[in-house]
C-alpha cells in the first residue's frame, strides 16, 4: 500500500562489473601487464573519479521531510446515531482509502493553493519566467528583442496579438495541472508498517520548504476529515431538525382528527368504559332479573290455579301464607275458635253466645277468602306488569344494540385514528430523542485522524552526493 513517487535527485547506482581481464592469464603475467600500465590506470581512475564528482557537484541537492498521521479507531458514539456519527474504520481498506484521499488531486491542490505553490518555480517552471499578457510573434533571431520591448508597444506596432476568448484560462488550468502532476511526483505517501500509521513524505530542493509542505499536508488532511465529521453531523442535525417539524405536525394533525371524530360520534369514556357499553351491560342485567322475577311469579299464579282447578286450599299458597292481613284474621279466627270450644261444654249449640261466635267465625272466614282473592289478583297483577316491563326492556335493548352496533363501527375507525395517532406519537418521540442525543454529540465530536510526528527540516539530503558520485566513478574506473 505505497504511493511512493520517483522525484528529482535519486539515483540508482549499479555495482560495478567485475572485471574478467584476469581469467585466463596466469598471475605472474597479469602483475607484468599492470606494472606496465600502471600510469594509464591511474590516470583513468583519476579522470573518471572526478568527471563524476563533477557531476555529482552540478546536481542539485534534494531533501526529504517526514510527518506521521495516524487513523485512531476509537470513536465517541451516541446510541442510535450510529450513522450519524460513525467514524473512520482502521482496517486495511480504510487505511488504504485515506492513503489515496492524501495523495488525491484534490487534495495536492489544495496544498498548493493554500501555500502558494502554482507560483512556485520548482513545481511551475514558468513563474520563473516573464509572464506575457499577449502572444509575440514569431521574429526569428529578433525574437529575444521582441521579449525584451513592453507589450502595449509590440500590441501598437503589431508584433504581438491579445489572446483569443478562453486561451488564457485553458493555458492557466493546463499549468496547474502540470504543476499538481509535478508535485505529485515529489510526494509519497505510504502505511507505516501494518500499523494505523500513514508516512507523508515530501522532497524538495529546500529542507525547509519540504517540512513544510509534508507538514501542511497533514494539517490540512486532518482538518478536512474533522470538517467533514462536522458537515455530516450538522447536516444530519439539520435534516432531524426539519424532520422533527413534519412529524409533529403530523402528530398534531392526528391527534386532532382523533378527538373531532370522537365529539362528532358522541362517544364518551367513563371508568368502566364506553358509556353505550355500559348502558347496554346494565340493561341486559335489569332484563335477566326482570325475566327471573316473571318466571317466578308465573310459576306460583300457575300454581293457584290448578289448586283452583283441584278445589284444594290456597291458603299454602307463598304470598297467602305472607300476608299479614290472613295472619291476623286467622289469629281471629283462632281465638274465636277457642271461644267457642269452651263455650260448648257449658251451654248447647243453641246458645246466643255460641250463635254469635258461629257468625263472627263465618264472617272471618269470608274475610280471609276475600283477602286470599285479592292477594291472587294481586299476583296476577305483579305477573302483568312484570311481563310488560320484561317486554319493555327486551325492546330497550333491542334499540340500544343496534345503536351499539352502530357504535361499534364508529369505535373501528376511532381506534384506528387513535392507532395512527400513536404510531405518529412514538415515531415523533424516536426522532425527538435522536435529535437530542445527535445535538449533544454535535459538541464533543473527536477527530479520528491525528498528526503524531511533525515533519522536521532535514540535515542531510535524500538525493546521493559527490562522495556517492566520486566512487561510482572511481569503482567504474577499475
Amino acid at each position: 500500500m505505497s504511493h511512493a513517487k520517483s522525484y528529482p535527485g535519486h539515483v540508482t547506482v549499479d555495482a560495478p562489473a567485475r572485471s574478467a581481464a584476469g581469467e585466463g592469464l596466469p598471475i605472474t603475467e597479469l602483475v607484468a601487464v599492470i606494472r606496465r600500465r600502471r600510469g594509464a590506470i591511474i590516470m583513468t581512475a583519476l579522470v573518471l573519479t572526478m568527471l563524476a564528482t563533477l557531476v555529482g557537484l552540478q546536481r542539485t541537492p534534494y531533501y526529504t521531510a517526514r510527518a506521521l498521521v495516524m487513523i485512531d479507531p476509537r470513536e465517541s458514539r451516541v446510541v442510535d446515531v450510529e450513522a450519524v456519527m460513525q467514524g473512520l474504520g482502521a482496517d486495511a481498506a480504510s487505511v488504504e482509502t485515506q492513503i489515496k484521499v492524501l495523495a488525491s488531486r484534490s487534495h495536492m491542490e489544495a496544498v498548493m493553493d493554500d501555500l502558494g505553490l502554482f507560483r512556485d518555480p520548482e513545481f511551475n517552471p514558468a513563474a520563473a519566467r516573464r509572464q506575457r499578457t499577449v502572444e509575440i510573434a514569431d521574429g526569428g533571431p529578433l525574437t529575444p528583442v521582441l521579449r525584451a520591448l513592453p507589450d502595449t508597444l509590440l500590441l501598437v506596432l503589431g508584433l504581438a496579438r491579445e489572446p483569443l476568448a478562453g486561451e488564457d484560462e485553458a493555458g492557466w488550468v493546463a499549468m496547474r495541472e502540470t504543476s499538481i502532476d509535478t508535485f505529485g511526483e515529489h510526494l509519497a505517501v505510504r502505511q507505516d508498517g501494518r500499523s494505523h500509521v500513514i508516512a507523508i513524505e515530501f522532497t524538495s530542493i529546500n529542507a525547509t520548504k519540504a517540512a513544510k509542505i509534508a507538514n501542511r499536508v497533514a494539517d490540512l488532511y486532518a482538518a478536512g476529515q474533522l470538517d467533514a465529521k462536522l458537515a455530516a453531523t450538522s447536516q444530519a442535525t439539520g435534516w432531524l431538525g426539519e424532520r422533527l417539524q413534519t412529524l409533529r405536525e403530523e402528530l398534531e394533525s392526528a391527534e386532532a382528527a382523533v378527538e373531532v371524530f370522537r365529539s362528532g360520534s358522541g362517544l364518551v369514556d367513563t371508568a368502566s368504559g364506553r358509556l353505550r357499553e355500559q348502558e347496554l351491560t346494565d340493561l341486559s342485567r335489569t332484563l335477566m332479573n326482570a325475566r327471573a322475577e316473571l318466571s317466578e311469579k308465573r310459576a306460583r299464579l300457575e300454581l293457584i290455579r290448578e289448586l283452583r282447578l283441584r278445589g284444594e286450599s290456597l291458603e299454602t299458597v307463598a304470598e297467602v301464607l305472607q300476608s299479614g292481613v290472613i295472619v291476623n284474621l286467622r289469629q281471629q279466627e283462632s281465638d274465636i275458635l277457642r271461644e267457642e270450644a269452651e263455650l260448648r261444654t257449658y251451654f248447647g249449640e243453641k246458645h246466643p253466645r255460641i250463635q254469635n261466635l258461629i257468625a263472627e267465625k263465618a264472617n272471618l272466614q269470608a274475610k280471609i277468602a276475600t283477602e286470599v282473592e285479592r292477594i291472587i289478583k294481586n299476583l296476577g297483577n305483579e305477573v302483568s306488569i312484570i311481563a310488560s316491563r320484561v317486554a319493555d326492556t327486551e325492546r330497550q335493548l333491542t334499540d340500544l344494540s343496534a345503536v351499539n352496533d352502530d357504535e361499534r363501527a364508529t369505535q373501528v375507525e376511532l381506534r384506528e385514528l387513535e392507532r395512527q395517532a400513536d404510531s405518529s406519537r412514538e415515531l415523533y418521540e424516536s426522532f425527538l430523542q435522536r435529535y437530542k442525543e445527535t445535538r449533544e454529540q454535535q459538541g464533543i465530536v473527536q477527530n479520528d485522524v491525528r498528526v503524531i510526528s511533525r515533519a522536521a527540516a532535514p540535515e542531510q539530503p535524500s538525493s546521493a552526493g559527490a562522495g556517492i558520485f566520486a566512487a561510482t566513478g572511481f569503482g567504474s574506473s577499475l
